[in-house]
């Protein structure tokens, strides 16, 4: 009897946890250019949200701007017929742990999973070509993340103050890491970068203190101001025959580097390890 009992619950919650949320929990309206329903805000109480494939027999295709802005969810799962997430759509979700990007999404949006603190679990699409502004920035439990390989620029502050990032391993096309992208990526240990990055823009890397070993590029031509700002155990970089301009503070408050490598630094730019 008990046995019973028990199969019939876990049937409960096997059935629940595969049910649509209903429409009601949802604003949304029809967009005739998408030729489908555009969600543009979250209304219901659950904790784990499934987005409908379909409302009111159209295909759900996109998220709005700021649609979960401030929602209490936890885990959300989008359909596979979703093509376009917008700017912030998931910005504050101080609770969510867990979401799905459905893999015809091309572009992560400015501030898609900004300051979701508790986002642990996202993989990006391979086809994904572009990731935005801010997008996962204060990210603080995040402690992996995949970036595909058509992406061709790391952007403004994309993954800056993820603490729990330990390795980063940036692909082959990319050709330019933006300012502050891994700012205060305090558990940072592991770059890779590859040799098509050209720019180091400023304070990509500021504030990383347990970065102590990174490979620059054969091609590199330019390190921003503030880069490697106070990644004060850093002890070793090479410095690139290619490398012509390295911006003021640049390798400010890195103590830890070596008199030889310090001086190849000042050749290039006396102000270089000042403030």
């Amino acid at each position: 009897m008990i046995k019973k009992i028990f199969v019939f619950a876990l049937l409960l919650i096997l059935v629940s946890c595969s049910v649509d949320n209903p429409a009601t929990d949802f604003e949304y309206q029809y967009d005739d250019l998408l030729q489908g329903i555009v969600i543009t805000k979250h209304l219901g109480n659950s904790d784990d949200v499934k987005i409908p494939k379909k409302i009111n027999g159209e295909p759900v295709v996109k998220i709005s701007n700021e649609a979960f802005y401030l929602s209490n969810v936890i885990s959300v799962k989008i359909p596979e017929s979703v093509t376009e997430i917008g700017e912030r759509a998931f910005y504050a979700c101080n609770n969510l742990t867990s979401v799905n990007i459905p893999e015809n999404i091309t572009t992560i949006q400015d501030g898609t999973f900004s300051s979701c603190k508790k986002l642990n679990n996202v993989k990006i699409p391979k086809n994904v070509t572009r990731i935005g502004y801010h997008a996962f920035i204060g990210c603080h439990s995040l402690t992996n993340i995949n970036i595909p390989d058509n992406v061709t620029e790391i952007v403004m502050y994309s993954f800056a103050d993820c603490p729990g990032l330990t390795s980063i391993v940036i692909p082959e096309n990319v050709t330019k890491i933006g300012m502050g992208a891994f700012a205060s990526c305090t558990g940072l240990k592991s770059v890779t970068i590859p040799n098509n990055v050209t720019i180091i823009e400023g304070y990509a890397f500021v504030n990383c203190p347990e970065l102590t070993s990174i490979k620059l590029p054969e091609n590199l031509t330019e390190i921003g101001e503030g880069t490697f700002k106070d990644c004060i155990n850093l002890i070793d970089i090479n410095i690139p025959d290619s490398l012509t301009t390295i911006k003021i503070s640049a390798f400010y408050n890195c103590d830890s580097l070596p008199e030889t490598i310090k001086n190849k630094i000042l050749q290039i730019n006396p102000d270089a390890l000042n403030q």
